[in-house]
């Protein structure tokens, strides 16, 4: 419909782009909640909300409110774009799928998600129609038609999804540029009697998968996230729970923090979709990290690592994540990503506390991270626990080089004298130096324990 000014001159009729967003069973949380701990519940919706339009519906392209409206009140958000409606509906799905990722995201989910409860989700409705527009109204222009109506009906329905909770109508589907759409739906035609005040039928579409190109525009928009999103993310893959949104969420949060192009292609390519089994990561992760990629083989390690579930496998669960999780340790080391690689060193130290191996890589992790205290300390907890001869020889070569690394000249020789005074070492295995455990992605751990493999006590 073409864009003219009414008869009395107060408004004009544009084809226009509706979205609503629904905070999903918000009345039982309201009514769980209290009113401060409510108002503050809201008002993180509320800002995820802005956040989300101001990332898609940014200047120059969409200026508010000529070519959009946003509107917020209480948990219900309402999008209304008129500028050109095949790219507006292009923009709503991404601001829909932005808006959704952001709210699993938040600081409300997170809490739940640590407490083993499921996450609260958004239905998002979106549709496309004839709406007039008062110039005229205060404080800014707003929009008005039977076309809003029809989109707060579907946002209602949305409820009943399955996969993302984003329904789509076909009067909005119609705008996608068929070649161009490369977005996923299922089909449902909708009664007119389920819809109130809703006049015939209605063919609804849920989104069931993002296309590339909609994530690189989410995922390049790095600034959007929270820069601890990666961290917070990985936890939730190790609650395990079963949302089709968590494993995207994580997905985009670890394409943005390395802001690789070639990393979002990966992770949404199908190949990867299909994915499900440890041991498929694990073996793509290393041949990442042979062919030299780090970013991708730290990636690969942690898919397999959350993917893990000890069944088809030579090894326990525990084992199987843990094992994950100290090689991709390993790899963040090799882009120089320490704090990453402390983090998954300690979360394979807390999956298997009596493998040596890994607390050994954790002490040398510590080392290369340049927090020799942190090194010392921590191998001043483990080391009464370790009575192998070469566990224990392994510890005072330890103890020497994190002295050695804090200019502590005297105490590093004593705990070398001490090494060859208890220990039979022989001389054809060099014992290793602070330079040898330096070279990050070398495996700390093994190379210590093979240093002083067949070691004996003498007597």
């Amino acid at each position: 419909m073409e864009q003219h000014d009414n008869v009395a001159g107060s408004g004009r009729e544009a084809d226009a782009v509706i979205v609503f967003a629904d905070i999903v069973g918000c009345s039982q949380i309201s009514d769980a909640l209290g009113l401060r701990e409510y108002a503050l519940f809201i008002d993180q919706f509320h800002r995820i909300a802005r956040a989300a339009a101001g990332c898609v519906f940014h200047a120059p392209e969409y200026t508010q409110p000529n070519d959009y409206e946003l509107s917020i009140r209480g948990d219900e958000a309402c999008v209304i774009v008129h500028r050109a409606p095949s790219e507006d509906v292009q923009r709503a799905i991404t601001f829909a799928v932005v808006l959704q990722l952001l709210w699993l995201g938040g600081d409300y989910n997170r809490k739940r998600l640590a407490k083993g409860a499921s996450a609260v989700e958004l239905g998002i409705g979106i549709h496309a129609g004839a709406v007039y527009i008062d110039k005229f109204q205060h404080p800014t222009p707003s929009s008005e038609g039977y076309a809003i109506n029809v989109a707060k009906r579907i946002e209602g329905l949305s409820r009943q999804g399955e996969t993302s909770k984003i329904v789509i109508s076909s009067q909005a589907f119609a705008h996608i540029p068929e070649e161009e759409c490369g977005l996923s739906f299922t089909t449902q035609t909708v009664d007119p009697t389920r819809i109130r005040g809703v006049r015939g039928l209605f063919v609804l579409r849920e989104l069931v998968e993002i296309d590339e190109s909609l994530v690189l525009r989410i995922g390049l928009s790095a600034d959007l996230f929270d820069p601890k999103l990666l961290e917070h993310i990985a936890f939730v893959a190790k609650t395990r729970v079963d949302s089709a949104w968590l494993g995207v969420l994580w997905r985009i949060a670890y394409g943005v923090a390395h802001g690789q192009e070639k990393l979002f292609r990966y992770l949404f390519s199908k190949q990867t979709r299909e994915t499900r089994n440890s041991a498929t990561w694990f073996a793509r992760a290393k041949r990442e990290k042979e062919e030299g990629d780090s970013n991708m083989a730290a990636m690969m390690f942690e898919m397999s690592a959350s993917s893990a579930t000890g069944h088809g496998s030579l090894l326990s669960l525990p084992d199987e994540s843990a094992w994950s999780l100290y090689n991709a340790a390993l790899a963040h080391e090799n882009r120089s990503a320490y704090a990453s690689s402390i983090q998954f060193y300690q979360r394979a130290v807390c999956l298997k506390p009596t493998c040596v191996q890994y607390a050994m890589g954790l002490i040398v992790g510590y080392l290369r991270a340049g927090r020799a205290t942190e090194a010392r300390d921590f191998l001043y907890d483990v080391r009464d626990e370790l009575l192998a001869p070469e566990e224990q020889a392994a510890c005072l070569c330890l103890e020497a080089i994190c002295n050695d690394v804090l200019n502590e000249a005297e105490c590093a020789a004593s705990c070398l004298a001490m090494l060859r005074q208890r220990f039979e070492v022989r001389d054809a295995t060099p014992i290793p130096t602070a330079a040898d455990l330096m070279t990050s992605g070398t495996d700390g751990g093994k190379l210590l324990l093979q240093a002083f493999n067949g070691v004996r006590v003498k007597h």
